[in-house]
């Protein structure tokens, strides 16, 4: 939900309008990010003594409306208070999350009265009626990426190999290749079906394929003074897209001038999956 370009018949307090005078509706957001959820942290300011009151009254309240039309999922938290925090799934969202900031009414207001209001409105009845929006501020889409559940995905970036060695019980290192759409992984047989037996547990798969070959990926990028040997290369594309959607470039940002070692950027790719890791086996074992 975003409220733009909506004319009220009654003085509302936002930026789109002059009809409160020295007043202001002002909402601080910040965000962080869990392995689950996004948490939001709203700080409200609202500087109308009036409309103060009817807070201090019961007749109005703080409403922090969230919406994302990619996912259908909208919510709606009401409270008093003018801080408030708030965690959102990431399974419910997704691309992009919408947020605005509301004061609204909790019941029917005859005969409002603001010193504060506009001269327009002078000698004028002003009545809110039950859930009319009496302050709002639009607050910036919030930008989803969910790039780094294919970085993670076998079927996207990654293709596990089976390499018949001649001696079937000898165990050999990874062989990693970059120069194809996917990055390619080559194992021996007898990991290649260990692999099969537990290619469910995507942290696994992460941790013990995966994230060697970005630590490969990102030495080979590291070291070569041009990466276009790379660059039209699927793996390389859909990587750059996920930066570019934190606002980060992947070649400028994170290879050239990043002080990060890759071990810290690889687990950043991957959303951290040592951790995850261990659980799953840990829930294996039982």
């Amino acid at each position: 939900m975003e409220i733009k370009n909506r004319l009220f018949p009654y003085p509302v307090l936002c930026d789109e309008t002059d009809d409160y005078l020295d007043s202001e509706f002002n909402v601080e957001m910040t965000m962080n990010e869990t392995m689950n959820d996004l948490v939001l942290s709203f700080d409200i300011t609202l500087s109308n003594s009036e409309l103060n009151d009817l807070i201090r009254e019961g007749k109005a309240k703080y409403v922090l409306h969230l919406e994302c039309s990619n996912t259908s999922y909208r919510k709606a938290i009401k409270t008093e208070l003018n801080q408030i925090n708030y965690n959102v799934p990431k399974s419910k969202v997704n691309k992009e999350l919408s947020i605005v900031v509301m004061l609204v009414s909790t019941t029917d207001i005859i005969n409002f009265f603001s010193s504060s209001l506009n001269e327009d409105y002078l000698g004028e009845q002003i009545n809110f009626e039950h859930s009319s929006i009496l302050a709002y501020q639009n607050m910036p889409k919030i930008i989803i990426s969910k790039e780094y559940e294919e970085l993670a995905g076998n079927e996207s970036l990654f293709s596990i190999i089976r390499i018949e060695y001649p001696d079937p019980d000898e165990e050999h290192m990874l062989d990693i290749i970059l120069d194809d759409d996917k990055i390619k992984i080559k194992v021996d047989a007898k990991t290649y079906d260990l692999y099969i037996k537990y290619q469910q547990s995507t942290a696994l798969a992460s941790s013990l394929f995966v994230l060697p070959a970005l630590l490969h990926m990102i030495d080979v990028i590291r070291e070569d003074d041009s990466c276009s040997n790379y660059e039209s290369r699927h793996w390389f594309i859909k990587i750059s897209k996920y930066y570019k959607s934190l606002g980060q470039d992947f070649i400028d940002d994170l290879l050239g001038n990043s002080r990060k070692s890759a071990v810290e950027m690889a687990q950043e790719m991957l959303k951290m999956p040592i951790g995850r890791a261990y659980r799953e086996l840990s829930e294996i074992g039982e």
